[in-house]
């Protein structure tokens, strides 16, 4: 399956690249990242696309599709430029990293869990747009069997803390849970949806216990 190809070579290569570059890096946060990726330009080839075939993204955006298809297809030619023998100059470098995250910024296989979870995930968010509070921050997916072994699909959603307050928590929970699960079903999805809330501070103070 290529779209199964591909899913592992961009899985595979995630392993360059830290999730808050992938989707707000600075200035700063781009040199660094170039740099490591200098040291380690095994990133830079072919193989981190292996198994792209732009038709199997018809669930996305022609935006979307489009990006995606220019920026792997010119990362390509960069990436066929560097001797297999030699690492990748800065220039080459400088050239592929905004491609690759592009690539990234797409794919994010920090948020989309699995296959099946990218392509609904893509899906709910693509009809949810513009309709979702401005508190709701990120959704993030992941596809499988539930306890009584059907499909499901389970969806955290990421809140500001001020949306989480004793007082507006479980009004503001329900409105966008009854969303997203009204949208679940007018996009005839095949998995049950479990939907989970949490917010920044418990996603920072999660990442903070990790790093002890």
């Amino acid at each position: 399956m290529a779209l199964r190809d591909f899913w592992i070579s961009i899985r595979t290569a995630a392993r360059f690249l830290s999730p808050n570059v992938i989707t707000d890096s600075s200035d700063d946060d781009t040199q660094q990242i170039a740099a490591a990726l200098q040291r380690a330009s095994i990133w830079l080839t072919p193989k981190s696309v292996e198994g792209y075939d732009e038709q199997d993204f018809d669930f996305l955006t022609d935006e979307d599709r489009q990006r995606l298809s220019r920026d792997i297809h010119q990362f390509i030619a960069v990436a066929r430029q560097v001797p297999p023998d030699k690492p990748a100059s800065s220039e080459q470098v400088q050239a592929a990293l905004p491609l690759f995250l592009s690539v990234f910024e797409i794919m994010r296989p920090d948020q989309y869990a699995d296959i099946e979870a990218f392509r609904i995930g893509k899906r709910i968010e693509q009809e949810l747009r513009d309709q979702l509070p401005d508190w709701v921050r990120e959704m993030r997916f992941e596809s499988g069997k539930d306890a009584n072994g059907d499909p499901a699909i389970w969806i955290w959603v990421e809140m500001d803390d001020t949306a989480a307050t004793k007082e507006d928590f479980s009004r503001n929970t329900r409105r966008v849970r009854s969303m997203i699960i009204d949208c679940v079903r007018r996009l005839d999805v095949p998995h049950w949806p479990y939907v989970r809330f949490s917010t920044v501070s418990e996603r920072i103070e999660a990442a903070m216990e990790a790093v002890k």
